[in-house]
């Protein structure tokens, strides 16, 4: 086995050791049932075997008759108990196990940088959530089957080899092709099923995409090229599933014609013995019922080999999205705290690492960032920002100002320097940078589906003269009054029925709910008119209360800074107010006169 290989297959190991481990009296209840229920087949079989021989004996149904079918009843009603238990066990275990690798997967999401935590599509990241984990968890399933129907196979060989070595030996020699074949079609099942994947990624996607863009194509009438997009995307993804699906039904077939070949062989054979007297009725009859269950047990080995490769595709994808080496982490004890509430101990530890001194200065020493196979980001930024100024970013199109932003609140990591918040480092800022103590909006703030209200609450209690004080300082009480529903007013995906300029008000409304010490704006006046601008730069500055650092190229903003700092090529090329820069910073001068 390559070192590739052996590597993938004690993944899939210790995969299925973690799901077992998670709730182990809960799954080996659940192998225990499943065993049983499919282990249970074996009994009807010896009570058929029994009966013929019985009827071959005596044309009068005697008492051993009555006793047998008595036996019969018995076990069908255990059994049907049982098959509810399993059925119960198997939903609870199931849910569980799929619950607790979608929480980590939230978590271990949540706990990366923003910038950086996802690295595909939002319709890509729905589908390794739903299609990935449901392939992952479904592994210990077919294995719970597996087990179940291996034993009775066990049980039903030695008692068939004990009437008839040979025809029990032509009855498995189908085993042994069916895993042959499994192993050769192995890779072409995962190649086909990882492009049948990615190809269904693309397609949730695009339409993802689309949703968020409605406004922008209907404005340059591009409806037509779009449709028609989807239409090639939604074609590769036909002729991907195509090859997975007929290819898996081919491989199945074959399981099945070779099992049909080998059944075909066995009648033939035990009819030749009925004729010389080798074989009773009750042995016959024991290896037809059986033969049913052995060709299942042979079949199920040929499906799960195929989920097997099925499984890595998965586990490939969802390590490609955590940006993890060992997707088993992903099943680490964790708690889901669904119908009771969050400890004291969790909410305490969740708040360690908060920022609990009130703001009076901001330092940046050194700090750097560079984006992946990019010379683009940041390089040794040093600056300071005291309580209650207003500090602007400002510079060319790509002299690092978003980036700067993000890697002072976190959404990016800093690869060099450091942040000091009132003297102390800062050495976990995706998770300290945050509200109350900083607000923030980015360049494309991000709505919900929701009412104006629901998004500039977030479901959260506010007063009704909070809300208006919010409103008032995002400058969007007259839109509010304006829509027919007011603060109900639903925006569509993305706020969609918004125009730029509101959606960028909204988000800050939003923001200003927090009362945050420290504002961090990222070109929030870029759709506005020019009146509008004004008044929502005169009622930032109002706040005295809180310290602002913003991305603008905008003089209102420019004029009015306490302090202004020049990005250029994602190095700091000045720092000072207006004027200052006007006589000093030859690159601050060519920006003023654009």
């Amino acid at each position: 086995m390559s070192g590739k290989g052996n590597r993938k297959y004690k993944r899939l190991v210790n995969l299925v050791w973690k799901m077992i481990s998670y709730k182990p009296w809960l799954t080996f209840f659940n192998i225990i049932l499943w065993f049983y229920i499919f282990a249970y087949n074996i009994i009807p079989a010896v009570i058929v075997k029994e009966f013929f021989k019985k009827l071959e004996g005596s044309s009068n149904i005697d008492k051993d008759v009555i006793f047998l079918l008595a036996i019969l009843g018995v076990a069908a009603l255990s059994n049907m108990v049982t098959v509810y238990l399993g059925g119960l066990c198997y939903y609870v275990k199931d849910y569980l196990i799929t619950g607790i690798i979608k929480r980590n997967m939230l978590e271990k999401l949540f706990k990366k940088h923003g910038g950086e935590a996802l690295k595909v599509s939002t319709g890509d990241a729905l589908n390794h959530f739903k299609d990935d984990v449901r392939e992952i968890t479904a592994i210990l399933d077919y294995g719970c089957d597996f087990i179940g129907t291996a034993g009775f196979t066990i049980f039903a060989f030695i008692i068939m080899f004990n009437i008839n070595p040979m025809v029990t030996l032509v009855v498995f020699i189908p085993t042994n092709i069916v895993v042959l074949i499994g192993k050769r079609v192995s890779k072409k099942i995962g190649k086909y099923r990882a492009q049948s994947r990615k190809e269904t990624s693309k397609i949730s996607g695009f339409i993802q995409e689309i949703f968020s863009s409605i406004q922008g194509i209907k404005i340059a009438g591009t409806e037509k090229n779009i449709v028609n997009k989807l239409k090639d995307l939604n074609k590769e993804r036909h002729k991907a599933m195509l090859k997975d699906v007929t290819f898996t039904q081919i491989v199945n077939s074959i399981y099945s014609s070779t099992l049909s070949i080998g059944t075909s062989i066995v009648l033939l054979l035990c009819a030749r013995l009925i004729t010389n007297g080798e074989f009773s009725v009750g042995d016959f009859a024991f290896f037809i019922y059986c033969m049913e269950y052995v060709t299942d047990f042979i079949q199920r080995t040929g499906e799960y080999i195929t989920q097997i490769k099925q499984t890595d595709v998965a586990l490939d994808r969802l390590e490609e999205l955590m940006g993890i080496e060992k997707v088993e982490s992903l099943l680490n004890t964790n708690e889901i705290y669904l119908n009771r509430d969050i400890p004291e101990k969790v909410i305490d530890d969740y708040d360690e690492n908060k920022i609990q001194t009130e703001f009076r200065n901001l330092e940046l020493n050194g700090l750097g960032y560079k984006y992946k196979e990019s010379e683009n980001g940041i390089k040794d930024v040093s600056l300071k920002i005291d309580k209650g100024t207003f500090t602007v970013v400002t510079g060319r199109i790509g002299s690092g100002k978003t980036t700067l932003l993000k890697t002072l609140i976190g959404l990016l990591p800093a690869q060099s320097g450091e942040i000091l918040w009132n003297g102390e480092k800062l050495t976990r800022t995706h998770e300290q940078m945050i509200p109350p103590k900083v607000g923030y909006i980015g360049q494309i703030p991000h709505l919900f589906s929701e009412s104006i209200g629901e998004n500039i609450t977030l479901g959260q209690s506010y007063t009704e003269e909070q809300i208006k004080k919010a409103i008032s300082s995002a400058v969007l009480e007259d839109d509010i009054k304006n829509m027919e529903d007011g603060l109900n007013t639903m925006i569509g995906s993305q706020g969609v029925k918004l125009s730029g300029g509101q959606i960028q008000r909204v988000a800050a409304a939003r923001m200003f709910m927090k009362n945050a010490e420290l504002l961090v704006l990222d070109d929030i006046s870029s759709a506005l008119d020019v009146k509008t601008e004004n008044t929502l730069w005169e009622r930032l500055f109002e706040k005295k209360t809180a310290t602002c650092i913003a991305v603008s190229n905008k003089k209102v903003a420019l004029q009015r800074a306490d302090n202004i700092i020049v990005m250029k090529d994602g190095r700091v090329e000045g720092i000072g107010t207006f004027q200052e820069l006007i006589e000093g910073c030859e690159e601050f001068r060519e920006l003023a006169l654009i």
